[in-house]
């Protein structure tokens, strides 16, 4: 709902044989242009520096995840279009791998990272990223309530942020036992403004559901309401075929 759309995302797979999956969901900072410019350049760096990677019988999330995060740095402290302050650019980011049954989440700012599953009765979160927010910090030391934090004047300020010549690290987060039917879902600060934990797992634990069609009933309870721009991409991981468990329950019986 803004005239200027700051946010940007990339996702995709590498490696044929054993894909490596990743998205990238980017929020800029630094006013008109500067954001947009920002973001799509750090989605851009990530893309092709995970494009770039060679599955050789060993896949190291961090160190894939570190080398993209530098590069993405490099590429936004290069940056330069006649006489345009890069130190004013800067972006947030969500970023998840995956490979086989384990998972990197890595954040920086307050676009969040979620990973949830789907039990019989209700959808659990298994991870929640912590924004890095002056909120979140007054939080920490006592000196703000919960419930108080929607409310405050500064609830927007962020206290990291990929910038030029300020380079900060991320918060990562691994996973170490994917399964089939686990949900990730990265959004920046705008879809927060509306969409709440409980209304994010009543819609993701919709069995008749597909992942286009909750997409676009986060979407419903965004748009119109939401005063920032807002963008999200959500990850299924495929469920089990029915030969696949088939074969599953016969493996066990066997180790039975």
């Amino acid at each position: 709902n803004r005239p200027n759309q700051e946010d940007c995302l990339c996702y995709g797979s590498v490696c044929d044989k054993e894909p490596l999956y990743y998205a990238v969901v980017c929020d800029g900072i630094g006013g008109h242009k500067n954001g947009e410019i920002a973001s799509k350049l750090v989605c851009d760096s990530f893309s092709r520096s995970f494009k770039s990677v060679k599955n050789e019988g060993y896949v190291d999330l961090v160190a894939i995840f570190n080398n993209a995060l530098a590069y993405a740095y490099e590429q936004l402290e290069s940056y330069d279009e006649g006489g345009l302050s890069i130190k004013r650019m800067g972006t947030t980011l969500t970023c998840v791998l995956l490979y086989k049954n384990k998972g990197l989440c890595a954040h920086i700012g307050d676009s969040r990272i979620y990973h949830i599953r789907n039990t019989f009765f209700r959808s659990k979160i298994l991870y929640k990223s912590l924004d890095h927010s002056l909120v979140n910090e007054l939080i920490a030391l006592g000196k703000l309530k919960p419930e108080d934090a929607n409310s405050h004047p500064e609830r927007h300020r962020i206290t990291r942020a990929i910038q030029a010549y300020n380079r900060v690290n991320a918060t990562v987060h691994l996973c170490d036992n994917v399964k089939p039917g686990d949900y990730f879902f990265l959004c920046t600060d705008g879809v927060l403004e509306q969409l709440t934990d409980l209304i994010l797992c009543g819609i993701l634990h919709a069995k008749k559901k597909g992942v286009k069609l909750k997409l676009r009933e986060i979407e419903k309870v965004c748009y119109s309401k939401t005063q920032d721009n807002f963008s999200s991409c959500l990850i299924q991981i495929p469920e089990y075929s029915i030969m696949q468990r088939i074969k599953y329950l016969s493996l066990l019986l066997q180790r039975i």
